[in-house]
């Protein structure tokens, strides 16, 4: 039987130490902020007929709106699905990512 269970930092710190041992919890992976090349790489992924050019506008717009606030790829990629049709559109109104 296999589970993937997502566990957030605090929750994680206040389990029993006997569920989270070898043998009930194989791997443990820190998945942190979007980086600018994730980002990018969501950018790419998500408008493939989109330029790299493009996918830096998206970077350098989010990194204006919210400078170093990390943001999740998840958050990204939902934002994505409001402008799935449009990437220009993602572009200028990355603002509205603090919304979600």
């Amino acid at each position: 039987m296999h589970h993937i269970i997502e566990h957030y930092k605090e929750f994680f710190r206040r389990l029993d130490p006997a569920l989270i041992r070898p043998g009930r919890v194989d791997v443990r992976e820190f998945v942190g902020p979007a980086s600018d090349h994730q980002l990018a790489a969501l950018f790419r992924r998500f408008y493939p007929q989109e330029g790299e050019a493009d996918a830096g506008a998206f970077v350098q717009a989010v990194r204006q709106e919210f400078g170093l606030m990390p943001l999740s790829m998840a958050l990204v990629q939902g934002y994505f699905l409001f402008h799935k049709d449009d990437p220009r559109s993602a572009v200028r109104n990355v603002a509205q990512m603090a919304k979600l």
